[in-house]
């Protein structure tokens, strides 16, 4: 038997056939780990979120973290004594590492805690506080080397 091109096509076929099968389980396997999972809820709030932000910018609230020592230290404005909120440490490769901690500022505006629990990698800080029954929101994404 002669090799002519209908082999060849034949055999480009097959190769095209079994790449896309590979594919296929190889996307399966692949974990898909959501944000949260109250997504829809997040998004029907998330003016509220717009509205914290802008008024955390009005403020010039600002987090700062110290990388060397694991310090976290939250400033906030001079107008925010007393303020109370959460952070919310996000992992975006690793749904297992995020976790959230509360927080209660100083009479200056201060607030300062060491933060073990951040390995290597990629995080996003979301920091969400009250003072006088108006809500901030500040996001800030750092690199842990």
């Amino acid at each position: 038997m002669k090799f002519n091109w209908g082999h060849c096509i034949a055999v480009v076929l097959v190769i095209f056939a079994s790449s896309i099968l590979v594919f296929v389980y190889v996307a399966s396997k692949q974990k898909n780990e959501l944000v949260t999972e109250k997504y829809y809820e997040k998004a029907v709030a998330y003016q509220q979120r717009i509205d914290a932000e802008k008024n955390a910018l009005n403020e010039n609230a600002e987090v700062k973290y110290n990388i060397k020592s694991g310090q976290l230290m939250l400033v906030l404005g001079r107008n925010m004594p007393n303020a109370n909120g959460t952070f919310q440490f996000y992992k975006p490769d690793n749904a297992a590492k995020d976790f959230n901690t509360s927080f209660q500022v100083n009479d200056t505006g201060f607030y300062s805690a060491v933060i073990p629990q951040l390995t290597h990698g990629r995080w996003s800080i979301n920091v969400s506080w009250n003072v006088d029954s108006k809500a901030y929101f500040y996001e800030k994404k750092i690199f842990i080397p």
